[in-house]
């Protein structure tokens, strides 16, 4: 049954528009042709079609009123005006009555439809009342009262159907007085159902008074002049039910605001602590959407000072933001810089602690504005704190002699917490900011360096050359490089700048650029790292020096000459056994005098068949693992050993795996960088064949 109800209510709110415009037009020929209706049936049939147009009019009105979302206030003078309307029509009743009297008399087929339109324009604003009473009444509710309105309508309708009988059938009129009483029994049930009132500030709730006052005055007369001679029988001629309807509406509208009086009346003693809450909450509210939408604390600091100036009813606000050991002014709200630091300092100079929460200070004695005359007498003060670190006090004054009360401390150090969130907030936020900005940098840089590196390894038949470059953090500050130089010849360099990161990254770009234009002069491994030590000399800082290994190697002889310039050394694996290879040199930067020049010396070796020259740098050997051992030469030696016949790409595969292994449970703290060049003197002799 109650999904029955539901559809067909659905089925006439879709076409409630059309249902209205068919009553009315039902109604209407019935007025043309029965022009003077006798009968119980006629009675009954005339009150269905009158209340039917009543019924799709609210729904439509309803529906109406709810788009428009108007606030409490404009509702009830939307009913006061309307009120006023009905009471000019009611008014000049009589002169109606008696011009279509006069003109086309009291019962024929024309004059019943004319008045007719009379009752229908009074219908709008009446209807217009009851639309908007029943809005007032869900307004705010916060308990399910469709109970109780659905019955008072239902009892109205009950009425308006039963006002025939004490015209037509004075012995069952005790049927229509007994729905009556039960009806406005209801209506003063349900106008003493107010919530709205409460949520009203004090000034509306003066306004509302004034309102309800000349509502009153309005629907008293309003009920006068439904009961004029000639209204009363223009209504009761149209409709028993119709004139009913409007008698109710009329007395419910002058109780409802009677309540609505007293009950405003009652409300005026805590209007101002209502008032008060609601700012806090306001504020509070505010100031949590902050934490999440603004991240500028310039801006942050503007809004937090107005909200605290409107929460607490002070005349001024402001920050004290401390910055390394000192306080400084911040967001002045309704004060200027001059008096702020003068306040804050005296504040400063009594509290001289750290504290937690909110103090309240008398400052009348010994804060007054010189120039002006106007002075501070109370000054609450919020710390605000963040892991318990004093990051600024929250200052709120207020000139007036009204000292600031458990309430107002209550409220201020809920703000002052949401105030230090905000502020945490918003420093992440610009970390993440500077952090995401500082990795786009180092996307870039990363970038770079990747195009610093070598993109081909020279292919030789009879030299097997594999190098590999991996940075411990985004860019690294190790090197290497192959030139092409003449006569057959090829230049290699692998370098180490001391640090790493970024820094190092920039240093090794430019020794990169330095090598790359040395290289092409004719000059000896140690002359190339003299001239690019020389060259250091102006653009490199004292903190940072670079250990490198520049050589040379034959192509068809596979003389290999090269210097070191404080480098690891390099080893030289033939017939399985390894030598070290550690010619003299210091690093680049670390020195300008001759004493660069006079320690470096190169090492020439001839490479044979089979032979393994790897060179490194001091990330491969100090990796450390979870026990903070070195994974160290030895171990290096090791491997390459076990895979001496394979080819230097496989090679420097083995390492990087065992090296990874070894170091898995360890970060990687320096950049690792490794040259292998293989010997093959077969395959030149078989390309030569």
């Amino acid at each position: 049954m109650k999904y029955i109800f539901k559809a067909v209510s659905n089925f006439l709110q879709s076409y409630k528009l059309q249902f209205l415009a068919v009553c009315v037009f039902g109604l209407v020929f019935l007025k043309l042709t029965h022009p003077t209706g006798d009968g119980i049936v006629y009675f009954l049939f005339n009150e269905l079609m009158i209340l039917s147009v009543l019924y799709f009019a609210a729904i439509n009105g309803t529906a109406f009123l709810e788009k428009q979302k108007m606030p409490p206030l404009s509702i009830v003078v939307l009913i006061g005006v309307s009120g006023l309307i009905s009471n000019i029509l009611l008014e000049n009743g009589t002169i109606f009555f008696s011009f279509v009297s006069s003109w086309l008399g009291t019962k024929t087929s024309f004059s019943q439809p004319v008045l007719l339109l009379y009752d229908f324009l009074i219908v709008i604003p009446f209807l217009t009342i009851f639309v908007a009473l029943r809005h007032l009444f869900f307004l705010k509710q916060k308990k399910n009262l469709h109970t109780y309105y659905n019955l008072l309508v239902i009892y109205v309708v009950a009425s308006s159907l039963t006002a025939f009988l004490k015209l037509q059938y004075e012995s069952l009129a005790w049927i229509y007085y007994a729905i009556l009483t039960v009806t406005y029994i209801l209506v003063v049930m349900n106008s003493a159902r107010i919530s709205w009132i409460a949520f009203l500030p004090k000034k509306m709730k003066f306004r509302l008074l004034l309102m309800s006052v000349g509502a009153i005055i309005v629907f008293a007369f309003t009920i006068k002049g439904i009961n004029i001679n000639h209204v009363e029988e223009i209504l009761k001629q149209t409709s028993p039910g119709l004139y009913n309807f409007f008698e109710i509406i009329s007395i419910y509208s002058l109780i409802y605001f009677a309540f609505l009086f007293f009950t405003t009346l009652f409300h005026l003693p805590t209007a101002e602590l209502i008032d008060r809450k609601t700012r806090e909450v306001s504020s509070l509210q505010n100031l949590s959407r902050l934490i999440n939408q603004v991240f500028d604390p310039r801006e942050l600091m503007e809004t937090i000072t107005e909200l605290a100036q409107q929460m607490s009813t002070a005349d001024a606000s402001w920050i004290f933001l401390k910055d390394k050991g000192t306080y400084r002014i911040e967001a002045p709200k309704n004060i200027d810089i001059y008096d702020a630091e003068q306040i804050s300092k005296n504040i400063l100079s009594t509290i001289q602690k750290e504290f937690s929460g909110v103090i309240f200070i008398d400052t009348s004695n010994n804060t007054k504005k010189e120039k002006s005359g106007s002075e501070c007498c109370y000054a609450a003060v919020a710390a605000i704190k963040s892991h318990a670190i004093t990051s600024g006090l929250l200052i709120s004054i207020r000139r007036s002699k009204v000292p600031f009360d458990d309430e107002d401390r209550n409220t201020l150090e809920a703000f002052a917490d949401s105030v230090a969130i905000a502020f945490e907030n918003s420093r992440l936020v610009r970390e993440s900011i500077e952090k995401e900005r500082m990795e786009r940098e180092l996307d870039v840089a990363r970038e770079m360096q990747r195009k610093l590196i070598p993109e081909k390894i020279p292919a030789y038949l009879n030299l097997k050359i594999s190098a590999s470059f991996i940075p411990a953090f985004e860019v690294g500050g190790d090197y290497y490089d192959f030139f092409e130089l003449e006569n057959n010849k090829l230049g290699f360099v692998i370098a180490d700048v001391s640090g790493k990161g970024i820094s190092a990254a920039f240093i090794m770009a430019e020794i990169r650029g330095i090598f790359e234009i040395l290289s092409r002069t004719k000059a000896s491994p140690k002359e190339l790292l003299i001239n690019v030590n020389t060259s250091l000399k102006r653009s490199l800082s004292r903190k940072y020096f670079i250990t490198a290994i520049y050589g040379v190697i034959d192509i068809l002889t596979g003389k290999v000459v090269f210097a070191r310039a404080g480098h690891t050394p390099g080893l030289l694996l033939r017939n399985n056994v390894f030598s070290k290879i550690t010619p003299k040199g210091i690093g680049l930067g670390l020195t300008y005098t001759s004493l660069f020049k006079e320690t470096l010396e190169e090492h020439e070796v001839q490479l044979e068949h089979g032979d393994t020259l790897l060179f490194y740098t001091d990330g491969i050997t100090e990796s450390k693992n979870e026990f903070d051992e070195d994974y160290g030469i030895l171990r290096l030696e090791e491997l390459l050993k076990m895979h001496s016949e394979e080819e230097p790409g496989i090679m420097q595969n083995k390492i990087l795996e065992n090296l990874s292994v070894f170091s898995k449970n360890s970060q990687q703290h320096d950049d690792i960088t490794a040259i292998i060049f293989k010997w093959d003197k077969t395959t030149m002799e078989i390309s030569n064949g």
